[in-house]
């Protein structure tokens, strides 16, 4: 659940900072167009600092309350998930036009 809830709220958050082109139609082999370090660098942070967060929770209180504290965000984040989803595509939408500017300048 804990998964599921935060590591997806904050995964969808990253897709709003991916702001480089790549052309659909080259080869695949070794293409490192649109390719930023906040590709990479984001994501290991999330799971980083998740994995964190557990293992100080864990050494704090045990593992029953862990389990516990890891399945309350898990089911916070699952319940409030319209909520969140919303906020994320509204910030979509509102730079969709930047997104499409930044693709004509490049092609």
């Amino acid at each position: 659940m804990y998964s599921t809830g935060f590591i997806f709220f904050g995964f969808f958050s990253i897709s709003l900072l991916s702001k480089k082109t790549f052309d659909i139609k080259a080869t695949s082999f070794y293409n490192w167009q649109g390719y930023d370090m906040s590709s990479q660098l984001y994501p290991i942070l999330i799971i980083l600092f998740a994995a964190g967060f557990t293992a100080f929770i864990y050494w704090l209180f045990g593992e029953t309350a862990t389990y516990t504290v890891m399945s309350a965000i898990g089911v916070t984040f699952i319940a409030t998930h319209k909520i969140w989803l919303d906020h994320i595509c509204r910030k979509f939408e509102k730079t969709k036009y930047k997104r499409l500017e930044c693709f004509r300048e490049d092609n």
